[in-house]
């Protein structure tokens, strides 16, 4: 405290060069690059029989409470409060909606009936899931790499009720993915693994057969 008294009356504090501070700061055009930095750093892990894009006169399903509450932070001391958020359903105006889940990743009976009806009325239905904050936070750790169980039932119903489902993940750590390969899938997948693997142990042995031969005295 005797510190900062000091520093304050002072010459160092009056002979300072602070520039005074702008008034106004262009929140819209902030917003707009902050758009444009979460459309341009999102991953596209998979995209099966050219679903996506989809097309704007298709009638879309949106389901999961992270379409209505965006999970784009973390929590604790990293939490911010921002001067505009704009939500994934904002962007969807014509969507029809359903929970799905709540926010706490939880879901019951009824909002996976409200889900599944309206996920079977719609040419291709948009989940999103991820990482709530009682599962993704400051000052614990996590025991697994799952999705909350209510993200993973509504994934699963949504899905049975229809093929074109799209799934939107929202986390800042890894999570398991394996809902996202019907056996099948897994199948064609684990040869294509093999295969591959097979390949690369043909070229690592044809690179040492190389380099000795062309070492040797």
């Amino acid at each position: 405290m005797l510190t900062i008294k000091v520093f304050f009356t002072s010459r160092i504090w009056s002979a300072a060069r602070i520039p005074p501070l702008r008034a106004g700061a262009h929140y819209i055009a902030h917003h707009e690059i902050a758009r444009k930095a979460a459309e341009q750093g999102a991953v596209l892990l998979k995209n099966e029989d050219g679903i996506l894009p989809l097309e704007r006169d298709r009638k879309i399903t949106v389901i999961g409470a992270m379409a209505k509450n965006i999970r784009y932070q973390g929590a604790g001391s990293s939490h911010i409060n921002p001067q505009k958020l704009s939500q994934p359903i904002d962007y969807l105006p014509n969507a029809v909606f359903a929970m799905g889940c709540d926010e706490r990743g939880d879901t019951d009976e009824a909002m996976i009936k409200e889900a599944v009806k309206a996920a079977e009325n719609a040419a291709a239905a948009v989940v999103f899931a991820g990482l709530p904050d009682r599962f993704e936070s400051e000052g614990f750790n996590r025991n697994h790499m799952k999705l909350p169980q209510g993200h993973l039932r509504m994934l699963e119903e949504v899905s049975r009720a229809n093929k074109n489902t799209i799934v939107v993940l929202l986390s800042g750590c890894v999570v398991e993915c394996t809902w996202a390969f019907s056996p099948r899938d897994w199948k064609n997948d684990q040869r294509r693994i093999n295969s591959r693997c097979k390949m690369q142990s043909l070229w690592t042995r044809a690179f040492i057969w190389l380099y000795e031969k062309t070492t040797r005295v």
